[in-house]
């Protein structure tokens, strides 16, 4: 999941179908010590470790998440790189042991690779984004090109492989997608 204090930018999930139903339908992030510990901190950390930190905290979601084969889980979190005070966590569960700390470890360094590739800047490099302020602002592909010293040619292709990169119907959509993200 990808977050900042506002919402959430993107999130995946392979859980049981019935576990997220669940979760949802009791509203559990309200009272999830795994996404507070993921919120406050950055690291790994196992959950049985995070509801030992959080005894106050009812673990509801995990005594629910262990009816559904969720018996062991660990959450790693790290900061975003692009949005202030945004996070990206990842959790993750098994039915049969622990995780080890080799596993534990292999995890953080997971996530720490999907923010470094993605982290909600929808795999857009910086031009990339500039570019889609620029249309944002009211910039023709023309103007957009003069600004930032190139073609009108280069600007009509990287507006191209955006659109096809997020699914856009066409530049009005880039834009709208962008802001939906909070790219800008």
């Amino acid at each position: 999941m990808h977050s900042n204090v506002w919402r959430s930018q993107f999130a995946y999930a392979t859980y049981p179908a019935a576990w997220r139903e669940a979760y949802h339908r009791h509203s559990l992030s309200m009272l999830d010590s795994i996404l507070m510990w993921g919120v406050a901190n950055t690291g790994v950390c196992r959950w049985d470790d995070v509801a030992r930190m959080y005894p106050s905290i009812p673990c509801f979601s995990l005594r629910l998440g262990a009816l559904h084969g969720m018996n062991f889980g660990a959450v790693a979190s790290t900061k975003s790189k692009h949005f202030k005070g945004g996070k990206c966590m990842l959790s993750i569960a098994r039915p049969d042991r622990p995780f080890s700390q080799q596993e534990l470890d292999q995890s953080y360094e997971i996530l720490k690779q999907i923010v470094e590739v993605h982290d909600g800047r929808l795999g857009m490099s910086e031009l990339d984004i500039q570019t889609i302020q620029q249309l944002a602002d009211g910039l023709s592909q023309d103007e957009i090109a003069s600004a930032m010293g190139t073609s009108r040619e280069a600007i009509k292709k990287r507006v191209l492989r955006i659109r096809k990169r997020i699914g856009a119907r066409n530049a009005t959509h880039v834009v709208s997608i962008a802001h939906k993200h909070s790219l800008i």
